[in-house]
């Protein structure tokens, strides 16, 4: 950025929306905003992809945000008492000035971000042939079901016109682990999953304090990639799961 520019922002609605579920999934990410929104990919260790886009905020020309400590840097915005907060950016700065308050927060450099090395863009434009939707109150029995079997991080997903969907807490690998089987949605659309599916619990815990009602999930089976949807207020969530092994 060579020149300052002025972003005007809803304060609670960016840092519940978009700020806090982009920093359960990691300390750190860029910030693409333009004239469609802001949008953020990140991953964390265990290989989960988020892409958000966050619509109600904009500008004309493409900026990025390198925002190192995304947890401090909400608390820095908490400490502003207005909900609509007007910020200045420059080439390595955003900026808040008000009677009663100022700060100036740095930009990380781009060397500081991790890349996310999956295509995410290839991602988005699969097909997928197995789609059902789940209610948060599921997810939640779901996460307490988990505090049961303490010994996996594992659930299995499989889908038949009989049972509709079912999520079995448990490590197939491992005989002596206990098991809850918990079902999650009585009907979908598309293709069954006639043998288990797994992948990795935390995507469930990843969303946890994101106020939604249903995730859409798809899967695409021959790739074994799901992806979790969720609309809240002006943003789209889309997590990107692969399957694992067994």
């Amino acid at each position: 950025m060579s020149t300052e520019k002025f972003l005007r922002i809803q304060k609670n609605e960016l840092i519940d929306e978009l700020l806090d579920p982009v920093s359960k999934v990691t300390d750190v990410s860029s910030f693409i905003i333009n004239n469609e929104g802001i949008t953020a990919i990140c991953s964390n260790d265990a290989n989960i992809i988020l892409f958000a886009k966050y619509s109600n905020t904009k500008i004309d020309e493409a900026e990025k945000l390198n925002i190192y400590d995304i947890k401090r840097f909400i608390r820095l915005l908490d400490v502003i008492e207005s909900d609509v907060i007007d910020l200045t950016l420059t080439s390595n700065t955003l900026s808040y000035k008000s009677p009663k308050l100022k700060f100036k927060y740095h930009l990380a450099e781009d060397a500081m971000v991790p890349i996310t090395k999956i295509s995410v863009n290839k991602i988005l434009a699969l097909s997928f042939n197995c789609k059902f939707l789940v209610s948060k109150i599921k997810v939640q029995e779901l996460l307490k079901g988990s505090s049961v079997i303490t010994d996996s991080n594992k659930v299995y997903f499989t889908a038949s016109k009989d049972s509709g969907v079912v999520a079995d807490l448990t490590d197939m690998q491992s005989p002596q682990t206990d098991s809850v089987a918990i079902s999650i949605a009585d009907e979908f659309e598309g293709e069954s999953l006639n043998t288990p599916l797994p992948i990795n619990l935390d995507v469930f815990r990843l969303m946890s304090s994101i106020k939604y009602d249903f995730v859409l999930i798809k899967v695409n089976t021959d790739l074994k990639v799901l992806m979790f949807e969720l609309v809240v207020g002006n943003t789209a969530l889309k997590y990107i799961v692969s399957s694992l092994v067994k």
